[in-house]
């Protein structure tokens, strides 16, 4: 079982003056915490602007809202499916086994989550009264330490918890996904970078152009259509060694993969390589990410070069949902056990 680790103060309270700026702000600390109130935290969290581009596929949700926004996106990424009556609910307190399954399945939507063989035991009392659908998601969640016993040492499935909870949740959470920071954006006039390949679009948003090269690849032999890296460190890299090439500062590709490839891929289980769309076709679009640093200096790296780094790597994050918009894909789901209706 995963332990967190303790963190000096100084990051935990920058990590909790971020989150106070992610939490719905108005309810009250000792109100229930509601569907609504999460999702809009969790929006808030993934920094995607695509929800108010998204149709909203609930009649209880009213669009042009941030709930609207929120939930759209939400509903697009399928971590919500709502009741299954067009219903989504937003008012209703989010119980605690809700709460896992929304968090676990945008863990799975970014290539996060439990693989092969994993089952253990939840130590409590009541674990038997866990529904079904949200099993996998509730061990997850107490794996990584986000939903714990209550003071009576308790799972407390049905339960719910208050908004002044959340922070806590939240900051949970992020270090579960291995979030450290939150970054502001980057302003800049500069324009979209749009590369085509294959027929498919891939944007790099102006603010992050100037700071990132970008190309298209041709017929690859390992189907990789799209690479993004960090102009600097290529740069410096270069400056070196003028043979370097973009792998000194990458920091993403986009490539494909028929399904035998893909189950190929998945059942090596290749670190860095997430699935996360299909064409419907038997097509499916892969998200590569280097396992290593590749952050190229001269002379000592500085706390700036650090935070651009880390923003510029949660562009993959931002482009992906873009792609998806823009070539009419469909968000890859890791497997067809999930029930019809969730939570």
């Amino acid at each position: 079982m995963k332990h967190r680790t303790r963190r000096s103060l100084g990051l935990a309270l920058a990590l909790l003056l971020a989150l106070s700026l992610i939490l719905p702000a108005a309810a009250a600390d000792t109100d229930e915490l509601t569907r609504g109130d999460l999702v809009i935290a969790l929006y808030r969290l993934s920094r995607s602007s695509m929800g108010d581009m998204l149709a909203i596929p609930f009649d209880d949700v009213q669009a042009d809202t941030e709930l609207g926004a929120a939930v759209a996106w939400a509903a697009n990424q399928r971590v919500v499916n709502g009741y299954g009556d067009r219903r989504f609910g937003p008012g209703d307190p989010v119980t605690r086994e809700q709460m896992a399954a929304i968090f676990y399945r945008y863990a799975q939507s970014r290539g996060q989550g439990f693989r092969g063989m994993w089952y253990f035991l939840l130590d409590y009392p009541d674990a038997a009264d866990v529904a079904e659908w949200a099993d996998e998601a509730m061990h997850w969640a107490v794996m990584h330490e986000i939903i714990v016993g209550t003071d009576q040492g308790r799972l407390d499935p049905k339960g719910g918890a208050t908004v002044g909870q959340l922070d806590l949740i939240l900051e949970r959470y992020t270090a579960a996904m291995g979030w450290k920071e939150f970054q502001p954006e980057m302003p800049s006039t500069a324009p979209d970078v749009i590369l085509v390949n294959e027929g498919l679009k891939l944007v790099v948003p102006g603010k992050f152009a100037v700071l990132t090269g970008s190309e298209t690849l041709v017929n690859d032999e390992n189907g990789i259509l799209f690479a993004v890296w960090e102009t600097k460190s290529v740069n410096v890299a270069r400056a070196r060694d003028p043979e370097a090439g973009w792998g000194a500062g990458w920091l993403f590709s986009i490539g494909k993969a028929d399904e035998a490839r893909l189950h190929d891929m998945l059942t090596e289980d290749m670190p860095g390589v997430v699935p996360f769309a299909t064409d419907g076709k038997g097509t499916c679009y892969l998200l590569y990410r280097p396992t290593d640093v590749r952050l190229e200096r001269t002379g000592e790296i500085t706390e700036a070069d650090v935070a651009q780094w880390n923003k510029l790597n949660g562009l993959a994050d931002a482009v992906r949902e873009r792609f998806i918009l823009d070539n009419g894909l469909t968000p890859y789901q890791p497997g067809d056990s999930e029930p019809e209706t969730l939570p």
